[in-house]
């Protein structure tokens, strides 16, 4: 984190680090809580080392008003502008003319140069949990393949093996699209770049060449919520491309449950979000409701039917394109995009499942993720 105070830039450095800063004017550098100082001239290095504090201030002085900053690899100094910290100018004293004139320097443009490179330098490895099983669960950027072709980018703030075992579990549970036809790379990166935001970064570059289509799908969006269940989704979207497949297995242990636990372990065995009730959340009589699991594993629409069999009338499980929700419907939800749902009109009336409209809408998709910013809350 940095702060422009006036004449001063001050920086917090990241615990127990060697830090490089080059000046191409003189500067003076003071590190606390143990003072030091050192005056930098043109082009000169000054390596600021601590092991006191966990953000330990550094504060660079100028001892010409014009002096700038201009390169640190560690810390990113803002100027003028703390809201900005893209560019940082390096800037000479004399007036502009034919033979000089300003040098402009991106920072960030750099960092992401370097992130590309180091990317495009790995060899893309099966999306599986074999090769997950390799990696530091450390935070980082990671690339996404499918074929062959680069089609994602994203961070992981915590562990890059478990971000991208969401991926493979949610792309398990998809149609039109194969788990085995994925591929990754990653890079580890310092906990203390995620405010220069690298994923950010690398999506631009990638972009540009059309290689991360689904950063702008869709495809790592989280639950959107009760509000937007019937909207229309766009055809363009991830979730309009490759829907949620209710034919997956999942594995619920056979046995006994009430209807609140058996929706909990349903929605832990889904590899996409199931959304239902808060009334069996709780220990109402809707909750307590209870049915027997005889088969394990199961698919997951023969789970869908058992709930709905085993509540009272009205009930209605819907399969959405992204993900599944369950909710008391006095009369029945044709959901514009749903896939499909299970109801039962009487007490004594079989569970019907009835196709969805499977509507979609032209248009563009932002993608609203989290993470890839960041990682609360998951996928779906």
């Amino acid at each position: 984190m940095t702060q422009a105070l006036g004449a001063y830039v001050v920086a917090f450095l990241p615990e127990r680090s060697d830090t490089s800063v080059t000046a191409e004017a003189p500067l003076v550098a003071t590190a606390r809580p143990k003072a030091r100082a050192a005056e930098l001239r043109l082009t000169e290095t000054i390596r600021v080392r601590h092991a006191h504090a966990r953000r330990l201030p550094v504060i660079l002085q100028g001892t010409r008003p014009e002096c700038r900053v201009a390169a640190c690899p560690v810390i990113w100094p803002l100027f003028r502008n703390p809201s900005d910290a893209s560019e940082v100018d390096v800037t000479g004293t004399e007036p502009s003319g034919q033979y000089h004139a300003q040098f402009r320097l991106s920072i960030t443009r750099a960092l992401g140069e370097q992130l590309r490179d180091a990317l495009t330098g790995l060899v893309p490895a099966l999306l599986d949990d074999s090769n997950l099983l390799k990696l530091r669960p450390e935070s980082g950027v990671y690339q996404l393949f499918r074929d062959g072709i680069p089609v994602y980018i994203g961070k992981a703030e915590a562990s890059l093996p478990d971000r991208l075992r969401q991926h493979l579990r949610k792309i398990d549970g998809r149609r039109n699209i194969s788990a085995s036809k994925m591929s990754f790379t990653c890079l580890y990166v310092a906990e203390d770049f995620s405010a220069v935001a690298p994923e950010k970064l690398l999506i631009r570059y990638f972009q540009g060449d059309g290689k991360a289509p689904w950063n702008n799908n869709g495809f790592g969006n989280n639950d959107p919520g009760r509000n937007r269940d019937h909207t229309v989704v766009k055809a363009g979207h991830f979730d309009a491309q490759f829907p949620i497949d209710p034919r997956v297995q999942v594995a619920i242990a056979t046995g006994t449950y009430t209807a609140g636990r058996f929706l909990d372990a349903l929605k832990n065995a889904l590899p996409y979000n199931l959304r239902y009730d808060q009334k069996f959340k709780g220990k109402g009589r809707l909750a307590l409701t209870s049915l027997e699991v005889n088969q394990s594993p199961m698919s997951a629409r023969a789970a869908f039917k058992l709930i709905i069999d085993t509540l009272p009338p009205q009930w209605q499980l819907t399969a959405l394109p992204g993900y599944a929700i369950l909710y008391k419907e006095t009369e029945p939800q044709a959901y514009d995009s749903a896939l499909a749902w299970w109801r039962r009109e009487e007490e004594d009336f079989p569970v019907t499942e009835t196709p969805g409209r499977h509507l979609f809408s032209p248009g563009s998709v932002e993608d609203s993720d989290n993470e890839d910013g960041s990682e609360s809350g998951g996928l779906d």
